[in-house]
């Protein structure tokens, strides 16, 4: 025979599980909401969009494949992609992202963007191509690596600096101020996906080797002027090269610049051990 109490106790429970189920349908329909996969670009929020073109920016940056980078914007459904991506160069200059500044403008100019502010910006000479080639890959360095000031014991880096040396505009490695960065293996070969570490005196910054289609061991950093920069392999202990400086440095490689005019530098690291 059922009692009160026990029917009482039923009721409880069936208002608990009421409730409980009740708080997941409010969790899982309205306040986090489960994300559908495979929603197109155009149905990105307005920042993930925005990060959706300088994606796009940094895929042109290294395939320069301008109708791939067409069809990618495309599938945004927006007008006036070539003027929305020359705001986010200028954002992105003004908050001192220099690199991703670049690349958005390289890829506002090559869109269409006829703005000559714009070409400066992305480092395009007045009147030449709208579509940067290619980048090349570095120089065999021939300079005798210079003796740096070391941070532990010597002989017990896991990373040295092999060579340290500028690079000028004859080379044809670079058109504006670059700190160009390769780093091998104890056998020459060139390794992708290592991190570096930049530093000067306004700040510090992290990036990878392995961006380069032709050199997985390549990587590049945009200078300042009137800056000096150390720069170091970002895992294991790493000799660093030091005393970078761009105080004389071409600011563009034009036709008028002397080929033996400095335009940056090059540093190659060599695994140790």
């Amino acid at each position: 025979m059922v009692t009160r109490r026990a029917l009482l106790v039923t009721a409880s429970t069936l208002i608990l599980l009421a409730g409980s189920f009740g708080a997941g349908l409010y969790i899982a329909w309205i306040a986090r909401p489960v994300q559908p996969v495979g929603l197109s670009p155009a149905a990105l929020k307005l920042q993930e969009k925005e990060l959706y073109i300088a994606l796009v920016a940094d895929a042109y940056a290294l395939e320069g494949d301008l109708p791939a980078a067409r069809r990618r914007l495309e599938a945004l459904e927006a007008a006036n992609l070539p003027q929305w991506t020359a705001d986010l160069a200028w954002r992105a200059a003004g908050a001192g992202q220099a690199r991703r500044a670049r690349r958005l403008a390289r890829l506002a100019v090559a869109l269409g963007s006829g703005d000559q502010d714009l070409r400066e910006l992305a480092g395009l000479r007045p009147g030449g191509p709208a579509t940067p080639p290619p980048p090349t890959p570095p120089p065999e360095p021939t300079a005798t690596p210079e003796a740096l000031p070391t941070v532990v014991e010597a002989g017990q880096f896991d990373w040295v600096v092999a060579a340290r040396q500028p690079i000028t505009c004859g080379q044809g490695l670079a058109e504006q101020r670059l700190l160009v960065v390769r780093v091998e293996d104890g056998r020459g070969e060139p390794l992708p996906g290592v991190p570096l570490r930049v530093a000067w005196q306004g700040g510090e910054e992290r990036f990878f080797t392995g961006l380069h289609p032709d050199d997985p061991g390549y990587a590049d950093f945009l200078l300042a002027e009137g800056e000096r920069y150390a720069v170091r392999v970002d895992e294991g202990r790493s000799e660093i090269a030091l005393d970078l400086t761009t105080a004389e440095l071409a600011a563009q490689c034009t036709d008028d610049v002397d080929p033996e005019q400095p335009i940056g530098w090059f540093v190659l690291f060599r695994r140790a051990r």
